[in-house]
């Protein structure tokens, strides 16, 4: 139940705001990372869950759901690579990951 809103607002992020974020030199962990222990504490995507009202601001990302304003900014994803975090689409693929990699 958790895996279609991830991919919807992995797409809905990609096709919005990648050239954006690519610019600003956020890595694909920054923003398409997951924790599997810690739903909702990953990379942007994982954060903004189901929102669809996200500012990206350079290093920076804001958002609010149901009232409540949230950020994350660049390279918080790479600091919680050894927390376990992996991208989207390598769930499951442990090995194979390597830091920080590129949107």
């Amino acid at each position: 139940m958790r895996w279609q809103p991830l991919v919807d607002s992995a797409v809905w992020v990609f096709n919005e705001f990648g050239e954006q974020l690519a610019r600003a030199g956020w890595s694909g962990l920054d923003v398409f990372g997951i924790l599997e222990s810690g739903p909702g504490w990953g990379g942007l995507v994982d954060r903004i869950g189901e929102s669809r009202n996200l500012k990206v601001l350079g290093e920076r990302a804001v958002w609010s759901s149901w009232g409540v304003k949230d950020w994350t900014c660049r390279g918080a994803g790479d600091a919680l690579v050894p927390s376990g975090l992996v991208l989207l689409w390598k769930v499951g693929d442990f090995g194979s990951q390597s830091p920080g990699a590129s949107l």
